[in-house]
């Protein structure tokens, strides 16, 4: 009876055995996978990171030529314009009176037709700010991406072979910035660590830029929310000038400058607040993991936790 039970110990001890070692194995190539994972997904993400910026510079560029090209705003001399429509009223043989009525209502379109071309230029301006706003967050984000899959990759580099456990690989920007030194005799470590350095560089390029754009958008929503109340509040002033129901041409401009105020305030709204979003981000936040490189570590910590649970 004791030999039957010593052989059946003795087979559940074997399975047991080989059932650890099969997940020893298992684990080995999760972990491998996870590594192949990384490289890829730093030389997409540094790829991208690159065509981002190239395409956010386009979009600077574009936005330059934009505000040079634009018509400056005239300036109209009230006292010019009261003369030329005293010549005029005199030459049609009316009086001084209805020469200054008429220049007082033409100083009063002229002015608020130009507050409203203003703030339709700022809008417009502002809702293309919001997209180079997207442009410099997805280059910041991959630049991001790449050097936290580098220095994941790093980790596993330098990871010794006697080691018994694999690391936790929190993939954040925090992970990144506390490493190992890499063994001065280990080719692949050396290399893997100047990669490391080297996306931790062009991070810092983009961080820049990034920081750049979002500070600029800042202002020029304050700058569109101060034209969108310029435009609103001259447009409300045609009720204390007292004008002729013939000032048509005024009346319109005031509606028009109305207008014009209300889509540059949303324009500017739409702008802070995408300016803040990205502000939160730049302060930090992390990058998302790219789906593959998460598939790739689910499976590893599983590999890992099933070897745990099979070899103690």
């Amino acid at each position: 009876m004791s030999i039957l039970l010593f052989l059946l110990g003795s087979c559940g001890w074997w399975e047991a055995r080989k059932a650890c070692e099969a997940a020893h194995e298992s684990e080995t190539e999760a972990w491998a996978s996870l590594d192949a994972a990384l490289v890829a997904a730093e030389a997409d993400a540094a790829k991208a990171s690159d065509a981002g910026a190239e395409a956010a510079k386009g979009i600077d560029s574009a936005l330059g030529s934009a505000v040079e090209g634009a018509p400056p705003t005239q300036p109209y001399n009230m006292a010019e314009m009261a003369q030329e429509a005293y010549s005029r009223a005199s030459r049609l043989g009316a009086d001084a009176k209805e020469a200054e009525e008429q220049a007082r209502w033409a100083d009063y379109t002229l002015r608020t037709e130009a507050v409203a071309a203003d703030a339709d230029r700022l809008a417009e301006r502002a809702a293309r700010e919001v997209e180079r706003l997207r442009a410099w967050r997805e280059a910041y984000n991959q630049a991001a991406v790449a050097l936290v899959m580098s220095a994941a990759h790093y980790q596993l580099v330098v990871r010794p072979d006697d080691s018994e456990t694999w690391p936790a690989m929190p993939l954040s920007l925090a992970s990144a910035g506390d490493l190992p030194e890499p063994n001065p005799e280990d080719p692949a470590a050396q290399a893997g660590r100047e990669s490391v350095e080297a996306r931790r560089e062009a991070l810092k390029e983009r961080r820049d830029q990034f920081s750049t754009v979002i500070d600029g958008a800042d202002r020029l929503a304050f700058d569109t929310e101060r034209a969108s109340q310029i435009a609103v509040t001259r447009a409300r002033d045609i009720d204390y000038l007292d004008l002729p129901t013939s000032a048509q041409v005024a009346r319109a401009a005031a509606m028009q400058a109305i207008a014009a105020g209300g889509r540059a305030s949303e324009a500017a709204a739409k702008l802070k607040t995408a300016a803040a979003e990205n502000r939160a981000l730049y302060e930090g936040g992390d990058p998302p993991v790219p789906g593959p490189v998460e598939l790739a570590r689910n499976g590893a910590l599983d590999a890992s936790k099933k070897v745990k649970e099979l070899c103690q």
